[in-house]
């Protein structure tokens, strides 16, 4: 395997990232604000209605999420859960477990091939994900994943 090193990015590229990131953060807030809010509502519509029903917990509406994002990025319909690439599916099922084999069962090996695809590689320790074909896809701050490996 021939090792990929990302490029230092340019004055433009890191200007991006600081239009970009903020933005990506707001929207993950939104998220799990949303996930929070709709466990409390059922919780307080279960208890409005004297039901006596354990609360829809978030981790329910957290996999809701997931399962509809992951429909909508192999491209199927998110209500029917009809119509996507199997090869997409595939490969966002692969990288869960790379997380899971390179993250958390070997921690101290952060920084290692995460698909056939994508590998996340360090660069000056600020990892970042590489295609195959040499091109960079995304920066991560540390702070995302920690410190790199060895």
């Amino acid at each position: 395997m021939t090792e990929n090193i990302c490029a230092i990015s340019t004055q433009e590229q890191r200007k991006y990232l600081e239009i970009r990131e903020p933005a990506e953060r707001a929207m993950l807030n939104k998220v799990f604000n949303a996930i929070d809010d709709a466990a409390a509502e059922v919780a307080d519509a279960f208890a409005k209605a004297g039901l006596e029903f354990e609360p829809t917990s978030r981790d329910y509406f957290t996999f809701a999420t997931q399962q509809v994002l992951f429909v909508r990025l192999c491209g199927g319909d998110p209500e029917t859960l009809k119509g996507g690439d199997p090869q997409i599916g595939q490969r966002i099922v692969n990288n869960g477990q790379h997380i899971i084999d390179h993250y958390w069962q070997k921690p101290e090996y952060p920084c290692t091939q995460i698909s056939s695809v994508f590998q996340l590689v360090p660069n000056d320790c600020m990892p970042c994900f590489m295609h195959s074909d040499g091109a960079t896809i995304v920066t991560f701050d540390l702070d995302d994943f920690g410190q790199c490996g060895p």
